[in-house]
C-alpha cells in the first residue's frame, strides 16, 4: 500500500528538512523532479513512444514540473509545457528552474496561460 499526502503534510515536511537539515528547496526541488521522471520512465516504460504535456502552476510545485520536464528532455523524449501563469508570478525557486529549462533550449515551445 503506497502512502498518500495532503499538500499541506509534504510542505510541513519540507520545512522541517529545510530548517533542520540546511538542505536548500532548490535541492528538494531538484530531487523531486529528477525522482518523479524516473518513477514515470519505471511505471509508464513506453512513455517515450508518446508526447508529455506537463501543466504547471505558480508555486514551487511548477519549480518541480520544470525539473521534471528538464530531465524528461534530457532523454530526447517529446516534452510540451503548458504553463498556467507567467514568469512574473513564479516563486523565487520554481522560477529560477524555469529558467534553467528555458536557458536549456530544451523546451522549444512553451504556453502560458
Amino acid at each position: 500500500m503506497k502512502n498518500i499526502y495532503f499538500n499541506s503534510e509534504i510542505s510541513c515536511i519540507e520545512k522541517l528538512i529545510i530548517s533542520s537539515l540546511k538542505i536548500p528547496a532548490l535541492i528538494l526541488m531538484e530531487n523531486a523532479g529528477r525522482s518523479f521522471t524516473e518513477i514515470l520512465l519505471r511505471e509508464f516504460p513506453d512513455i517515450k513512444d508518446h508526447q508529455i504535456i506537463i501543466f504547471t502552476g505558480k508555486g514551487n510545485n511548477a519549480g518541480d514540473g520544470f525539473v521534471t520536464a528538464r530531465h524528461l528532455c534530457n532523454l530526447k523524449l517529446d516534452v510540451k509545457l503548458v504553463m498556467l501563469s507567467g514568469r512574473k508570478d513564479l516563486s523565487g525557486d520554481a522560477g529560477i528552474n524555469f529558467d534553467i529549462l528555458k536557458n536549456s533550449k530544451y523546451i522549444s515551445e512553451y504556453i502560458s496561460v
